[in-house]
């Protein structure tokens, strides 16, 4: 299931990169080196990486130690090649109906290159498991997106994440078209979704605390 330019999520922390398999050797596994604002992240020999590849719908995952760093040619890093890799499984979720803010880039058929410009959206729900996003924009059903999730939480990090679109319904309004996705995450390193499942039974709290809650709606 490796191959050299096969798209990648690289975790550190409660931080997500965007990478790429460099080359695959007997036992090892070289990667791109994740890049923020034109700049290569700090990795370091023996940081401790959790990988989630997506391929053809379905995400795996790992976790690895670097063994190597490289700078030239291109800066790199060198993990061992996993014996076992996980394959991400759906599970049920408290979800938050909420309005939660959102950049969005739809993404090629095999949901790895970026086909579209940087959307401005939003989610009116999510859970660990998926989300409803509403947009003015006509997204295939099928097609794979990948999403900033800018959450009211104690990391000013917005979550980043690939999902899937489910189902679509067109809601009309008095001044525009809008469309409301079902949106199936696929590409969800554990952090992060352990994150979101925070979120959403912190946010669940205080609507308990203010008595504004009724729901019990799970996917």
């Amino acid at each position: 299931m490796f191959e050299p330019g096969l798209n990648i999520k690289i975790n550190i922390g409660q931080e997500t990169f965007s990478s790429y398999i460099e080359d695959v050797e007997e036992k090892s596994l070289i990667l791109a080196t994740p890049i923020k604002q034109g700049m290569p992240i700090m990795i370091r020999k023996k940081d401790d990486l959790r990988i989630s590849i997506f391929k053809e719908g379905a995400v795996y995952e790992f976790t690895a130690k670097v063994t190597k760093v490289i700078t030239e040619p291109l800066p790199m890093i060198k993990v061992p090649k996993p014996q076992k890799v996980k394959k991400i499984q759906r599970r049920n979720f408290f979800r938050l109906e909420k309005t939660i803010p959102v950049e969005y880039y739809v993404l090629d058929e095999k949901g790895e290159k970026e086909i579209s410009s940087k959307k401005e959206a939003n989610f009116l729900d999510i859970s660990g498991g998926g989300a409803k996003l509403s947009t003015e924009e006509i997204i295939p059903l099928g097609a794979h997106v990948e999403f900033n999730i800018h959450l009211e939480d104690d990391n000013d990090k917005p979550v980043n994440c690939i999902g899937k679109v489910v189902h679509s319904k067109k809601v009309d309004t008095e001044r525009v078209k809008i469309y409301h996705y079902g949106i199936e995450f696929v590409s969800l390193p554990t952090a992060v979704q352990d994150r979101i499942v925070r979120y959403t039974f912190e946010e669940q709290r205080k609507m308990r605390q203010k008595g504004r809650f009724s729901s019990n709606d799970r996917e």
